[in-house]
């Protein structure tokens, strides 16, 4: 059965500016303005208490029953970009008889 984590692959850690060792190091506004998971909204209606907090970003609503393997991405040329070669023997003025196609048979 696959797993929920799958395997990962080992990637480049993210370079930081030179100088600074966080983000947040070298600018106080940094960290005080990170946004608040939660948001207050207007509730309509007289007995509903009037506001209620809810969180900023939803949750998805569907989640997939089984994880499957995403397809590698393959850099592949469209077939009008295939490069094209003859056979060194054939040659201007070289006859040559079609035996398919719909010329086939024809000199």
């Amino acid at each position: 059965m696959a797993s929920t984590e799958g395997a990962k692959k080992p990637g480049k850690p993210k370079k930081l500016k030179k100088g600074k060792k966080n983000a947040a190091d070298g600018d106080p506004d940094a960290t005080m303005a990170k946004k608040p998971r939660l948001i207050e909204k207007q509730v309509g209606g007289d007995k509903n208490g009037g506001t209620r907090m809810v969180p900023r970003n939803r949750m998805p609503r569907h989640y997939p029953t089984e994880e499957r393997p995403r397809k590698l991405r393959r850099h592949q040329k469209p077939f009008s970009q295939h490069k094209r070669h003859l056979r060194s023997s054939i040659t201007p003025g070289t006859i040559l008889i079609l035996v398919a196609g719909k010329h086939k048979g024809k000199v």
